[in-house]
């Protein structure tokens, strides 16, 4: 058995296309406790037009930009930036499915991926572990 890991949104699809992997190729998914995370869209403190930035973030979370997002060929080929399982907009979930269906059989499927994600570590914890590196790794 060949194994490889990727974390490209098309899984297999990219190696595929380049003659790199075999047609046959196919994306796993563990079934659970994934360390995954979602892209972020920072505003600063000091911005000069935050109310266009709120309407570019809101955008950006649209589930029809996602679609478009994840696509190679529009120059991202990211993950989702939202958990597709909570889309209920019909038409929102026909531009995903068009979107993951353009993918391929060899992507990711990104209701898998959101099914075996664990949440991001709350900021108490986060702070605790950075703390940890910096005294018992990097200080060493």
């Amino acid at each position: 058995m060949d194994f490889s890991m990727t974390n490209d949104i098309t899984g297999a699809g990219t190696g595929i296309a380049a003659g790199l992997l075999p047609a046959t190729s196919r994306a796993f998914v563990f079934n659970n406790y994934m360390i995954g995370d979602f892209n972020y869209v920072a505003i600063p403190s000091n911005a000069p037009h935050k109310a266009a930035a709120l309407v570019l973030a809101n955008l950006l979370l649209e589930p029809e930009f996602q679609a478009a997002q994840i696509l190679p060929e529009n120059g991202f080929g990211l993950g989702y930036a939202i958990d597709v399982n909570r889309v209920t907009d019909s038409a929102a979930l026909a531009a995903l499915e068009a979107a993951s269906t353009k993918l391929g059989d060899s992507a990711t499927p990104a209701s898998d991926l959101a099914n075996s994600l664990v949440g991001d570590a709350a900021p108490e914890y986060q702070n605790l572990i950075e703390q940890d590196w910096l005294e018992n790794v990097l200080q060493k």
